[in-house]
């Protein structure tokens, strides 16, 4: 988790997100480069000793620089693992999960995207995610990042969220329906023996 910042840290973070970004444009990697900062968030966050250790001045910037490049270099994008050596070699590793957040708020400002998250007692199948981002693109006006989530202690329904806002339970409840009635469908074209469905999931 992201440790608290002052105004200026979390300037200096957004200066190095926009630096990547412009990079990342510039190669047409920008949705690339977001998904390879939130894998290596996901790594961090199972080795959290690994984030303290690139994290810390008073480990030598030397071996933070040999470690990023063992643990990430030719498994991550080449842009992200180059910033976070720009990074280390300045001392700004700390800011490492605010960079995260800074290129995925500039991103969604440049693309007009917003991020939603959907949290169901089941996963969603491939074509009930596809309708779903639809119904939410054409409700928010917006491209929509569709983030998914898994809570078995949900009795059906859904829980659905925009941005930082839990979105209003009416319409939740009306595009729950639309998947809702997707996935039984679903169910039907494959005790059928129906093709359709596993044509629209394969491609």
């Amino acid at each position: 988790m992201a440790k608290k910042l002052d105004a200026q840290q979390v300037a200096v973070a957004r200066v190095y997100a926009l630096a990547l970004l412009e990079l990342a444009r510039t190669n047409h990697q920008e949705q690339a480069v977001l998904e390879e900062l939130d894998v290596m968030c996901e790594h961090f966050d199972r080795q959290p000793r690994l984030e303290e250790i690139l994290g810390d001045p008073g480990v030598d910037e030397t071996e933070r620089a040999e470690i990023l490049e063992r643990v990430l270099r030719d498994r991550a994008n080449d842009l992200v693992v180059n910033t976070l050596q720009v990074m280390n070699r300045k001392g700004r590793m700390a800011l490492l999960r605010h960079l995260v957040e800074a290129y995925r708020d500039e991103l969604a400002k440049l693309e007009n995207m917003l991020d939603a998250t959907a949290t169901t007692a089941v996963p969603l199948t491939a074509e009930t995610r596809k309708r779903l981002v639809e119904a939410l693109t054409r409700f928010t006006g917006k491209k929509v990042l569709l983030a998914e989530a898994v809570d078995d202690s949900l009795i059906g329904g859904m829980v659905l969220r925009l941005g930082d806002q839990k979105i209003d339970s009416s319409v939740a409840r009306e595009l729950w329906r639309v998947g809702a009635r997707l996935n039984e469908r679903a169910s039907e074209e494959l005790a059928s023996g129906g093709s359709s469905l596993t044509d629209s999931i394969d491609a």
